[in-house]
């Protein structure tokens, strides 16, 4: 449920050809794709798709400093064929509950019905905390914390799920035991397999599961199941 492909200045990026190759080691059927956030390319996200229909599924990336974002998410969606929407609020300074910011963007998402993903962890701007007004605003979307609340706020962002069944938690570069204390929560049909390529492996974020599950109905909730249902939410026409 999180991967990057496209340029990146600095550090490497990676291709839609790289990420196959990486699913393909792994034996990863499929996988969501997005822009490096400060470098947004959602056509380029939609030729991967339509190059990749079976392996990749394509979510938008926009930039809130221009003046309609919704714009570009709509067009996103009703024209290049995306499925989703990636936030990553910190890299422009505001928050998901920033309704002056995103408010209209949002609108769109719950309109369609969209999973937005938005970088979720323990400072101000992402706390799991600020995707509640959100959840409850916008019922119709679905909110995936990315990350799960890293590094100090994962028993928080279980704790949003509990309590908002529009929420999610997105696994990557977390431990097996947050997995655990999803499933002591009673909050595993909210949680989701992600990785963070390039920045983290397929077979690391495997083996968290692996190690924190052990029977494999749990673990096909969190490897597709889970996301499958998400998906099947969509209203795009």
């Amino acid at each position: 449920a999180h991967n990057h492909i496209g340029d990146r200045r600095g550090r490497k990026g990676q291709t839609a050809e790289e990420i196959i190759a990486k699913m393909d080691a792994s034996a990863i059927d499929q996988a969501v794709v997005f822009s490096y956030v400060p470098y947004p390319n959602n056509d380029y996200i939609s030729e991967a798709v339509k190059k990749y229909p079976d392996r990749l599924i394509g979510f938008a990336i926009l930039d809130h400093t221009q003046e309609h974002p919704e714009k570009e998410l709509e067009r996103s969606v009703l024209e290049l064929g995306l499925k989703g929407l990636k936030l990553d609020t910190p890299t422009h300074g505001f928050s998901i509950d920033d309704f002056a910011v995103t408010g209209r963007t949002l609108e769109i998402a719950d309109r369609y019905h969209l999973p937005v993903i938005c970088y979720c962890g323990d400072n101000n701007y992402v706390h799991p905390y600020k995707f509640v007004e959100a959840a409850k605003r916008y019922p119709n979307a679905n909110f995936i914390m990315a990350h799960a609340g890293i590094l100090f706020m994962t028993s928080h962002a279980i704790e949003v799920c509990a309590e908002n069944s529009n929420c999610y938690i997105e696994i990557s570069n977390i431990n097996a035991c947050v997995i655990n204390d999803a499933k002591n929560k009673g909050v595993l049909s909210q949680v989701l397999f992600g990785t963070d390529t390039p920045f983290n492996y397929f077979d690391v974020m495997k083996s968290c599961v692996e190690c924190a599950l052990t029977d494999e109905k749990e673990k096909a909730l969190i490897y597709h199941q889970n996301f499958e249902r998400i998906m099947s939410q969509t209203q795009i026409r």
